[in-house]
């Protein structure tokens, strides 16, 4: 047991050491303590913890990229070790086995470190699979097992309603706040450009790129159209969606709702909700994405992505990079081939297909839904910026409340996150959108 005077001494101690790193070393001393109060409060406090990843991820450009021994770390890669650092020395709520999606995930990191060791497969790739895919799918699986699980829809409706908001502001206005921002790595700062589409300026938000803030929004609307006032919601997000101008984001939200309908046996009110998604879609999408000055620029990309779809998978080796050259690979599943081989990319598709199959079974939850949509939207668009770490934390995430479910309807009692019950749209884990904002005690 520490009392007061050895308190005392060990405060001075550790104040003298943060002092002397300051004057030697400010910015690695300043983030070490960051990280390190960033550690203690997700030991303390799980949910703060996990909060504070999400949202600070979410909001921080990726191109602020701190370069480690040649790895390129975002901000999203940075705080996610010390909050699973945290998580895994914190008390323990659930526990859930390792299982199949688990073992895909360690064959698709080794057969990655395979084809890189012993075939030539691309290095920045595997240091991607790594610490934005690996590092954020174990924080996901380890925060649902240190926190209550029916806290994690609240986050995620913040967090939609959030970038939504943000996508609406930034078009209504024109206002881009991280243009001028530069990072260490000058490579990753063309993120910082904003892209147009005919007249018209698209909102990015912090992702640097408007498709990836679309693909955000996407993610996150299951646990929106969950809550008690779907209509709302969908209405935020569709116009959210419509400000990026990504054709990829509409089909993919469409989709979400065709997803809840279907998994849904009470329909009425998502059916609502889906009839004036489509009026949304309709008014803005109309002219902003296929109107006057537009045809020829959509006409371009989706020519360049058919030539992809054409070349591309005939170049992929069995493991190791093809050597191929392309101005940009659209498609996560060819970028991940051509970079590294058929295994990995095969893998990959196993586990992209698995909530898929949930859905046309009828048995997915809003996590299953979220990763269904995203599995079509990265047919047309690859794994970019933070939006990448935040689709492989739900992917931790729905693994374990997956499985929690089963377990909870084995012993007879409710479903965690599940499908849609009978009679009852707003059950369970949904979250009225006018409390969202209200801290739980």
């Amino acid at each position: 047991m520490v009392d007061g005077r050895q308190m005392f001494v060990l405060s001075v101690l550790i104040a003298g050491i943060v002092g002397l790193g300051v004057s030697i070393a400010p910015v690695a001393t300043t983030g070490l303590v960051g990280c390190a109060t960033l550690a203690v409060i997700a030991h303390r406090h799980p949910v703060a913890g996990v909060a504070v990843w999400v949202f600070a991820s979410a909001s921080t450009p990726s191109w602020m990229a701190v370069g480690i021994s040649g790895v390129g770390l975002t901000p999203a890669d940075l705080l996610a070790l010390p909050v699973l650092v945290g998580l895994l020395v914190a008390e323990r709520r659930n526990t859930v086995r390792l299982g199949m999606v688990d073992s895909l995930v360690a064959a698709l990191l080794f057969s990655a470190l395979v084809s890189v060791a012993l075939y030539g497969g691309r290095a920045s790739t595997l240091s991607e699979i790594t610490v934005s895919w690996i590092l954020p799918y174990v924080l996901g699986r380890v925060a649902m097992t240190r926190i209550d699980p029916n806290r994690l829809p609240t986050l995620m409706i913040r967090l939609g309603l959030l970038c939504a908001v943000w996508a609406i502001v930034e078009f209504t206005f024109r206002w881009h706040p991280f243009t001028s921002i530069s990072g260490q790595i000058e490579v990753l700062n063309r993120w910082s450009e904003i892209q147009t589409r005919g007249a018209f300026d698209r909102s990015e938000a912090a992702f640097g790129h408007s498709i990836p803030l679309a693909a955000m929004i996407v993610l996150t609307s299951p646990w929106v159209l969950r809550s008690r006032r779907p209509l709302l919601g969908l209405v935020i997000l569709t116009a959210g969606v419509a400000c990026t101008l990504a054709r990829s984001g509409f089909i993919s939200l469409a989709l979400v709702v065709a997803m809840m309908i279907w998994t849904s046996t009470t329909r009425k009110r998502v059916l609502v909700a889906a009839a004036a998604g489509a009026a949304a879609v309709t008014y803005f999408g109309r002219g902003l994405l296929f109107g006057e000055g537009v045809g020829t620029e959509v006409q371009t990309s989706t020519a360049y992505r058919e030539t992809l779809w054409q070349y591309g998978f005939k170049q992929i080796k069995t493991l190791g990079d093809a050597g191929a050259t392309y101005f940009s690979v659209d498609n996560a599943y060819l970028r991940l081939g051509l970079e590294l081989g058929w295994i990995p990319l095969c893998l990959f598709a196993v586990l992209a297909l698995l909530p898929v199959v949930a859905v046309v079974r009828r048995d997915a939850g809003a996590g299953e839904i979220a990763l269904a949509a995203t599995s079509v939207m990265l047919l047309t668009v690859a794994l970019l910026t933070q939006w990448q770490s935040f689709v492989w934390f739900v992917a931790g995430v729905t693994v374990v409340s997956r499985s929690l479910r089963r377990n909870a309807v084995s012993r007879g009692g409710p479903e965690i996150e599940g499908p849609t019950q009978p009679d009852d749209l707003d059950a369970g884990t949904r979250t009225p959108l006018g409390e969202v904002w209200r801290v739980a005690p």
